[in-house]
């Protein structure tokens, strides 16, 4: 953060991700994750800058040759600021990968 003299001050944050990727068979397999940040804002940044988000996701790939890969995943997202607000998100995509070269 710059304050009105025009001085840098650092933040601090800490922060955290797991993962796990495990293969049902030949051709599915799926990972999971969880992540975590905690950001110490600045009283001047006011009400509404970041304090601390957690997200999440979990996927199944379905592999049905060594070329093409089908998948669909699943997100979750919180963030919350200074002020105690926050909010969730949530997403679901599907992802198709053809590889021309191997």
């Amino acid at each position: 953060m710059v304050d009105a003299q025009g001085n840098l001050h650092t933040l601090s944050v800490w922060g955290a991700m797991v993962g796990y990727r495990h293969p049902w068979s030949e051709k599915w397999r799926s990972t999971v994750s969880y992540s975590y940040v905690k950001l110490d804002s600045l009283a001047e940044q006011g009400d509404f800058a970041y304090d601390q988000t957690h997200y999440a996701q979990a996927n199944i790939i379905w592999t049905p040759t060594k070329s093409f890969y089908v998948g669909l995943e699943y997100l979750y997202g919180h963030k919350e600021v200074q002020n105690g607000n926050g909010g969730d998100d949530h997403r679901v995509q599907l992802s198709l990968q053809y590889t021309l070269i191997r």
